[in-house]
């Protein structure tokens, strides 16, 4: 159990900030990354879109934060040790992380119709998890009687590559949009199912078990015993362009223009799943199982010997078989109201959520553009999100010939410390128009 725990946070803190969660912001006007709508990118009088590589992250996190867990030997090593996190611990702890790495997309006009394609590297990671399940890695099960604990988590750990197709048309003041993404998986580790509970029964070291957990994995898990768990991606990576782990995603827009000066903008992205079946594991453990236990009387007599060890790990029987399974992508929903305030600024009034798990993750919030001069513009945000109450953004835009230059963060406070952010939403990259 501890190594499971152990492994969980490493691979997740590891993978964080390659992963999807907010597939796209709509707090910045200038957001350069590829998106289901176009038109706002192009140049008055381009007809070719080239989207340059381009990144975009986005991180949230509850209770304990990344730096909570590290701490320096006396050698100088950089170690993890959960019990240290004990004290900013909440009853309910979430780490999310996603990003999307865009390695080449075209878009092309022609009137009122914008057709666009292109390739790009998406990765997603989770760790939810209660404070019991800390409490006990710290504490042990040792030293816990008559107590029911709920020691249940979510985790998803994914990689996978994207290649999009997608339409926008025009109808007079309205906009539709929608593109579809084929995916080919790459690596995954995730909770199917999550039910582990246990009872330390009063006056004697009994436990029992009741727990219905299965964890699934294609390429990253090698699971020996409990007590030897690698995670290691073991796929051959040059294969995994077109892998037999297959998928799809619908995303579609809209975008209502009230008048010359304002508009409306919705969009539902990520409706979809992959199914993983290039040589997938599965461990699962299922029913009830009890340890007997000793009498506490037994322990305290000085006249008796008593052996035992932590029997907690003992007790989760862990299967193993290799069928295919099926994941779900995380579901997200945004929208936007923009208006121009004058021929140089312009705001924005957003709110995005996504959905993992049963649960719902938020952001809304404000910003401004103002256009310096014709080649370069800078914006501010503030923004409200489900684990931190306010943060400060900025973003600049340069245009330099045919390319645009643009970067933006939601969170200034994360460029100088992303490890101990409880939220950002941040972007970066260039497009070519011509």
């Amino acid at each position: 159990m501890r190594r499971i725990f152990v492994m969980l946070i490493s691979v997740s803190f590891a993978l964080g900030g390659w992963a999807q969660s907010f597939d796209k912001s709509l707090l910045y006007a200038d957001d350069r990354a590829v998106d289901v709508l176009h038109a706002n990118h192009f140049r008055d009088s381009s007809q070719w879109l080239i989207y340059l590589p381009s990144f975009s992250y986005h991180a949230s996190q509850k209770g304990p934060k990344v730096t909570d867990y590290l701490y320096r030997d006396d050698q100088n090593r950089l170690l993890i040790d959960p019990s240290r996190a004990l004290d900013n611990a909440e009853e309910e702890n979430v780490f999310q992380s996603g990003g999307r790495v865009n390695v080449l997309s075209a878009a092309w006009r022609k009137n009122d119709l914008i057709i666009s394609a292109g390739y790009g590297l998406r990765y997603l990671s989770e760790l939810d998890y209660p404070l019991q399940t800390l409490s006990l890695y710290s504490a042990g099960n040792a030293l816990i009687f008559g107590e029911q604990l709920d020691l249940s988590f979510d985790a998803q750990l994914q990689a996978m590559h994207s290649y999009h197709l997608g339409a926008n048309y025009k109808l007079g003041r309205l906009t539709i949009g929608a593109q579809l993404a084929y995916l080919s998986g790459i690596s995954d580790l995730s909770v199917a199912k999550n039910r582990l509970n246990i009872e330390v029964a009063p006056l004697f070291y009994g436990i029992s078990i009741d727990n219905d957990f299965q964890l699934n994995t294609t390429h990253l898990l090698d699971y020996q015993d409990i007590d030897e768990i690698l995670v290691d991606y073991s796929g051959d990576f040059g294969q995994s362009f077109f892998s037999t782990n297959r998928g799809l995603a619908l995303s579609l827009a809209l975008r209502y223009d009230i008048d010359s000066r304002s508009h409306l903008e919705a969009k539902i992205s990520d409706i979809g799943s992959i199914q993983w079946s290039e040589a997938p594991q599965n461990y699962s453990s299922e029913g009830e199982s009890s340890f007997g236990g000793v009498n506490l009387l037994d322990l305290i007599n000085p006249d008796n010997r008593v052996s035992y060890q932590d029997s907690l790990e003992a007790l989760i029987d862990v299967r193993e078989s290799s069928d295919s399974y099926t994941t779900k992508l995380p579901i997200s929903v945004a929208a936007a109201y923009s208006r121009q305030m004058t021929s140089k600024i312009d705001l924005t009034l957003s709110g995005a959520m996504v959905n993992r798990f049963g649960k719902t993750n938020y952001a809304v919030g404000l910003a401004g553009r103002y256009q310096l001069h014709q080649l370069a513009s800078v914006s501010a945000s503030v923004t409200h999100s489900a684990f931190q109450h306010i943060s400060a953004g900025i973003g600049v835009r340069l245009s330099v010939g045919p390319i645009d230059i643009f970067a933006s963060t939601q969170n200034v406070a994360a460029l100088f410390n992303q490890l101990d952010a409880h939220f950002n939403y941040s972007s970066i990259g260039a497009n070519l128009s011509f």
